[in-house]
């Protein structure tokens, strides 16, 4: 005999020990092979053979080895009638395009801007701390810049062609027919104080621009190796 009967459907193979389902299916005895040792699996999976053809699975308890089937609950009629329920229409919006996110608008200060001649000063206190004669080129540099530019003016008043009219009045300014300042002068003296002072007053969110990107530097001319020193020191002088 190579099986032996476990259970009710239930037989095991004598020689490997696995667990085959032996049963009645449309007036047919068939044997179908469990591949497990498991009792326990083998039994959910006679479970799953055994359902209904409609999807209804019967569930039994095996108590001492007997299978005693649940009473499946009668549905409980409602006798108290459905709530009503009120149908709600909601516009459905179409989905427009996507917005582009507005950059923040900068506070302004509400207290009056300061002169530029403030931010010169700062600017000036910066650089405190340098060798004796740095400090007194750039103390040179501001004397000479508030000769042709008008400091007092509020910081926001400037505009770039304002800038273009101080520039041209130092360029245009001549002794004995000959220019007073040479472009490399102006530029170190007047262009680069001018813009460290607006890019400050940038850094504090008293104007939106710099006037000084859009004004171009002044063109220099080289200095002859024979001459330098001799220009070098003395146009700080003026």
């Amino acid at each position: 005999m190579r099986f032996r009967r476990v259970e009710r459907c239930l037989h095991r193979h004598v020689r490997s020990g696995e667990l085959w389902f032996v049963g009645r299916q449309g007036g047919k005895v068939i044997w179908r092979r469990l591949r497990t040792h498991d009792l326990h699996v083998a039994r959910t999976t006679v479970a799953m053979l055994e359902s209904k053809p409609n999807g209804n699975t019967a569930i039994f308890l095996v108590v001492d080895g007997n299978e005693q089937p649940i009473p499946e609950a009668a549905p409980v009629a409602r006798s108290a009638p459905l709530p009503q329920v009120r149908q709600v229409l909601v516009p459905v919006q179409s989905e427009a395009a996507p917005v582009k996110a507005v950059p923040a608008v900068q506070p302004t200060p509400t207290s009056p801007a300061p002169p530029l001649d403030e931010f010169l000063n700062r600017w000036r206190r910066g650089k405190e701390g340098l060798r004796p004669a740095t400090e007194a080129r750039l103390d040179d540099c501001l004397t000479m810049l508030r000769r042709y530019v008008d400091v007092l003016r509020p910081v926001t008043d400037y505009r770039p062609q304002d800038i273009r009219d101080y520039l041209a009045k130092a360029r245009a300014d001549k002794v004995k027919g000959r220019r007073r300042l040479k472009g490399q002068t102006i530029n170190e003296a007047m262009w680069r104080p001018l813009h460290s002072a607006f890019a400050l007053a940038l850094e504090e969110r008293f104007i939106d621009r710099n006037p000084l990107d859009s004004v171009e530097r002044e063109k220099t001319t080289p200095i002859a190796p024979s001459t330098r020193g001799r220009m070098q020191s003395g146009c700080w002088r003026m």
